[in-house]
This record gives structure tokens, sequence and C-alpha cells, in this order.
């Protein structure tokens, strides 16, 4: 027999709070995918009951109640008997139901609790709630107030929720291992599976079949009487490998898993990951990592596949070739679409900042983190896991069993401890000024910078109401995330005499410091910087944050500086001052870097000299010429005495460079810079040859 599934996501019933099911308090119909905040509870903090009343089809097979996702703590019973319980938020799981389960009406009852911690002695130092960006983070309602950062509560029954009868045995998990070898590939596919009791012999069949459907491969064996476990080798010869999408194409296999009348099948792709010393290597290909962070959503029963495939979409067309998924695990619909996109995903576990020292939690902890690598390992588009992001003193004590745990499921992916504050450099926000990205902090790699910006003023308009938006309710701001000392004592942006003129700076200011940030750390590709991650794309919520689309996902200024310095081909355009000598040539420092693993060939450069009116003053070209691939050239002394200037000239104008080969442009850049002469008196004094 094949599976059968009954879809229970409809006819839910709930009753919030600490009461008993029994309690008089009447039932109201909720939604279910739900989540408490955004379908009727908006900030409910303790706990809530569940009742479905279904007719159950007749038996075929062993039943089991399937949850894809239920935040935080469930406890079920099933015609008054218990079935089961689960806690953590993010792991799909099954309740065996056999014993419960009657042909005909049935009535399922949920307890589901996902509290608000105690603030002061748990919320924020000892957190117990294994939820990262969902329970504690400066990007969610409240960001870290003490009293108001647990607002908007992700609790709840938030995924799909069905009955699923299977056969007896079947496959309670498959776990593959790839090892690419020369021109060929061995695959060492391990059947876990489940069966009420010794059972007899069963066979088991797996299949490999290619992107195009066609077998490629097929390997038989015995399930021995009273055994769980069986693992197949099969041997593939010339793997197609799985590229980032700058770097090659997706072909992704399938796996098909037969055990006797069960049948289940798997996503495959052969790829290698590895890191030494701030370097990455794709299938043994260097590779630049022009990364993201992603909270792309603070209830994620909202986040829909349209809205996945938007955000995909969008990080691809921005150039990013990684994203982190930041404190905490997406839904698996995200990973999919990674996978077929091409796009990398460097993946965190949710534990954000400090949690319970005690080893009761550390052992929750590394249950967890395992739960995680098992829901996840499939997909290709992972590349690496990080344990814990910014610790706060647990990097010695928490992290390294985190580490120990995660190994134990997978050692075939980048493994880290933990994203470290060291590695998030935040100068021009937090403090100094965005010059200090000449030094390369963070390097070698950068996996958290930028600076907030406010949203477009429609959103903004959507966010907050008119007598709360100008002048700003800096309170009610400051509840949206926005960072008030940052934005105007350190980045000195002032809110001005009206909010579209606020907008406006703030959106420049964050544009300007992601390019010229990203300029730095890509000049300084490899030697010594592997990579850079903007923090980050888009907000999960109304708010104001450090994304660069908005919760509607309207771009920012900073989303086209994005795509603009993390371009494949990239064209890196500075001058040494923002001021410059009108009459002598322009000491423009110029380089073409390359991500790509093939070579440029025949392209040419476009500069134009732009004066405050519009008009081009000045153009110059070179080429064509060849860029090697994964490599960076300099032309700066091929255009040394090009860019000469009229002595006439003067005011605000802007350097344009344009790289193309023939009419597709590969990357622009620009420049502001402001010509001007010295005072007569001067003028016969040699200016510093800067060139």
């Amino acid at each position: 027999m094949s599976r059968r599934k009954q879809a229970l996501n409809t006819g839910w019933e709930l009753k919030p709070g600490q009461v008993g099911p029994d309690d008089p308090t009447p039932w109201r119909p909720f939604k279910v995918p739900g989540q408490w905040h955004v379908d009727g509870l908006p900030d409910h903090e303790t706990g809530a009951w569940y009742c479905l009343r279904f007719d159950a089809a007749p038996r075929r097979g062993w039943p089991f109640l399937c949850f894809d996702g239920v935040d935080y703590a469930l406890a079920a019973s099933l015609n008054g008997k218990p079935v089961g319980s689960h806690v953590g938020y993010f792991q799909p799981f099954e309740l065996d139901v056999e014993a419960a389960l009657v042909e005909g009406p049935n009535e399922l009852m949920l307890r589901v609790d996902a509290p608000r911690e105690e603030a002061g002695p748990v919320w924020p130092y000892r957190k117990r709630l294994i939820k990262g960006i969902f329970n504690h983070h400066d990007c969610r309602p409240g960001a870290w107030h003490p009293h108001e950062g647990q607002r908007g509560n992700t609790g709840g029954v938030w995924a799909p929720v069905r009955l699923e009868w299977r056969p007896d045995p079947h496959v309670a998990d498959v776990r593959v291992t790839t090892h690419l070898h020369g021109d060929e590939a061995t695959v060492l596919v391990e059947i876990i599976a489940r069966r009420r009791g010794p059972g007899a012999q069963t066979e088991a069949v797996v299949t490999l079949l290619r992107p195009d459907g066609a077998d490629v491969v097929k390997a038989t064996a015995m399930l021995p009487l009273g055994q769980d476990r069986l693992v197949l080798g099969l041997r593939v010869p010339a793997p197609q490998l799985w590229w980032s999408w700058d770097l090659g194409d997706q072909p992704i296999y399938t796996l098909e898993v037969r055990l006797g009348a069960d049948h289940v099948t798997r996503p495959l792709a052969f790829r290698t990951i590895a890191e030494a010393d701030g370097t990455w290597r794709l299938n043994g290909q260097r590779v630049f990592l022009r990364g993201t962070n992603i909270i792309p959503a603070q209830w994620l029963s909202t986040y829909t596949p349209a809205q996945i495939a938007e955000d995909v979409r969008l990080m691809v067309e921005a150039g990013v070739n990684l994203v982190r998924v930041h404190a905490h695990v997406n839904r698996p619909e995200f990973y999919a679409a990674c996978d077929r996109a091409g796009l990398m995903v460097w993946q965190d576990f949710a534990l954000q900042w400090s949690y319970d020292p005690t080893p009761a939690f550390a052992a929750e902890a590394s249950r967890q983190i395992r739960d995680m690598v098992r829901l996840l390992r499939h997909h290709p588009a992972v590349v690496a896991w990080c344990c814990h992001n910014e610790p706060v003193g647990q990097e010695a004590t928490l992290d390294p069993l985190l580490v120990q745990a995660v190994l134990a499921e997978d050692a075939s992916r980048v493994v880290r401890s933990h994203s470290d504050f060291r590695e998030h450099p935040y100068p021009g926000w937090y403090y100094g000024d965005r010059r200090s990205f000449e030094a390369l902090p963070g390097a070698p790699l950068i996996t958290e910078f930028g600076a907030q910006a406010l949203p477009n003023v429609e959103t903004l308009r959507e966010i907050l109401p008119p007598e709360a938006l100008w002048p700003p309710d800096w309170e009610r701001w400051a509840f949206h995330d926005f960072q008030y000392e940052q934005t105007v004592w350190i980045a000195g942006i002032e809110p001005g005499d009206s909010l579209e003129d606020f907008v406006a700076r703030s959106q420049a200011y964050q544009a300007e410091l992601l390019k010229d940030a990203i300029d730095h750390y890509r000049r300084a590709r490899f030697a010594p910087v592997g990579g850079v991650f903007q923090f980050m794309f888009v907000d999960g919520w109304p708010a104001i944050t450090w994304s660069v689309l908005d919760h509607l996902r309207r771009p920012k200024a900073g989303y086209a500086a994005l795509a603009q310095a993390f371009a494949p081909v990239y064209l890196s355009l500075r001058l040494p001052t923002p001021v410059q000598r009108a009459g002598l040539p322009l000491p423009a420092d110029v380089r073409v870097i390359n991500d790509r693993r093939t070579p440029l060939l025949g392209v040419a450069l476009a500069l134009a000299l732009v004066g405050p009116d519009g008009r081009v003053l000045a153009e110059w070209s070179h080429g064509p010429f060849d860029v090697a691939a994964d490599a960076q050239l300099d032309l700066t002394p091929a255009l040394k005495v090009a860019l000469a200037t009229d002595p006439a000239w003067r005011g605000a104008c802007s350097l344009e460079g344009v790289l193309a080969h023939g009419d597709v442009a590969y990357s622009r850049a620009s420049r502001p810079v402001r010509l001007d002469a010295l005072p007569p008196g001067l003028a016969a004094y040699k200016a510093v040859d800067m060139l």
C-alpha cells in the first residue's frame, strides 16, 4: 500500500489561557495553520487549547498524526487518550495514534504553550526557549526592551496537520552520504525503518534518477528480520555538480526509496564545500561569499511560497550568492527554493545571545540542533551550520557541545561554533564612522555589518499613525526597532523639517555605507577577506531596521547599492579625496573583479565626468581587454594620465563608469567628486602628484 493522507486544517476551535478544556469559557473558531498574534489573539502570551472533531476514513495501515510545526510545546490526546508530546518550534514531528484513532468521528485535543519568559530572572540573560530571533532580537516587536521585547508572541500551530496511514514497516528516515572521487561518486543510503515488531524480511530498493528523470543506478537488499537499519551503496558515473547560481547550474537528482509497500523520495545533489582560513571552496573552486542576513517573517504561518519565491529572486537579483538564515530555522519551502535557485545557505541554529547555563539546557539544545540538521541536511543549498549567534560568554561552555551534536549528524559541511561580535563590525552605526571600513574590520569573514535606514514614506504611513509619524513619537518608533542614538548622534542623520527629507537622507546614508564598505572588502578579496554578509535583507514585520527591503518588499536606496556592490563582475572605482583640482587628471583607482569561474574576454571600460546639471563634461574609454576567471585586474596604471579635466570646470560632479561587452553591461560604478581651483596666489605652486 502507498501512504494515505488526510488533511486536518479546517474546523479547529481554540480556548485561550490556562483554563482546562472543560472550563465553561466558550470555544472560538481558529485558523490552522495560524499563530496567535496574527490570527486574533494579539500579544497572547500563555497557552491555548485546540480542539478538532473529524471523521477518520476506514483504517488502511498504521496511523500517525503528523505536525509540520508547532510553537512551542504541545501535548496531544485523541478521544481522551494521551498520544504524545513535543517541544520545539521548528521541527516536524509525528505521533503514533493507532491505539486511540477510531473509524468515523474522533476528537483531537491539543494543549499548546508558548509562554512569555519571566523578565529579570530568565529573560533576557538566562532564556530557556530555543526560539532565537522569535524570542529575543533587536528586529522583532519591542526590540530588546526589558518589558516590551517579547511582544508579538509567535505561539500556535503554525504549519499543516494531517493524518497519515503507513505500511508496516515503513521508512522513518533516510540519511545519505556522498563522496566525489575522480569522475564518479559513491552514494551511501541509510534507511531507518519503523516497524511494530520483529516482522519479516523486507525488500529495500533504492533508485537514483537523473535531473531529467532517467534512471542512473539502482540497488536492492533485504532488511533482515528484527532490524531497523540498512545501508545500500550506489556508484554514480560522471555526476553533474550543483553550483551556486553565479558559478554554474543546479542539477538536482531524485532518490527513490522503497521498503516493502512503502515509497518515499528525497532530492539529492552532488557538491562539496570546504573552508580554510576564511576562504571557501565549492566543488574545489574558490568562491567569494557575497552574503546577506535574512529574517523574512516574524510569524512563519504568514510566510507563503509566493513570498519565499519573491525573496529568493530579489536576493539573486541583488547579486547575493549566500544567505545567512539569521538565528532561526525557517520553513522547509525556503530551503527548497534556495536549492532550485542556486542560493547557498548559511544555517544558524535558533540561539540568540545568552541562555540558561545549566546542563539541562545544554542537553535540550543539543537535542534540538540535531533535529535541525536532520531536517535540512538533504538540501544542497545548505553549506554551513552555525550553532549560536553572539553567545555572550557561552563560547567555551555551551557551544562546543553543540558542535559535537552537529558533527554527529553531518560532517560534510562547514561547521562553526558561533558567529561572534568580532566579525560583526558596525563602524558608522554603533561607533566611529564608515571610513573605518578601510581597515577591513572583522576580516577574514564579516558575517554582519550595515546601518539602519527608514522605509519609504508610503510604508512608514502604513506602519505608524499620523500622530506618531511627524513630528516623530520616538517611543513608538523605538518599538518598531528604530535606533535614535545611532541614527542622529553617530550617523549624524538629523530629522530635519519633513518626513520626506528624513527618509531621503537616511536611505542615502545606508546606501553609501554599504557601497563603501563592500568596495573595501571586495578589493581585499582573499587577501584576507573571504566573504561579507550585509545585515540585513528584508523586514519580517512592520519595522524600521537595517534592511534594504521593507516588510512589503519595497526597496530602499540600499537595495540598488547592494546590487551594484555585489555584482559577480564588479567595477570598483575610487578617488583618494572628494575634492580634486580642476585641470589635472583625475587620480582614479579603477579595478575589475571577476568572481566567476570563467574569464571575461574583450570587455571595455567607459568613463564619464558628469557635471552638476547632468551634462557630460568629458568621456574616456579603455579596452577591449580580458579579465581572468576568479581574479582582480588593476586598471589604474593604464588610466594614470588619461582622465584629464578642464581648468575651467567647477562644482559637484560625478565620475561614472560602465564595464561592458558590446551592449551587455556587467557593472556600473559612480563616485562623487567636486572640482575646484586653488586661490590665485597658490595657483603657481605645484600640486602634489597623487598619481
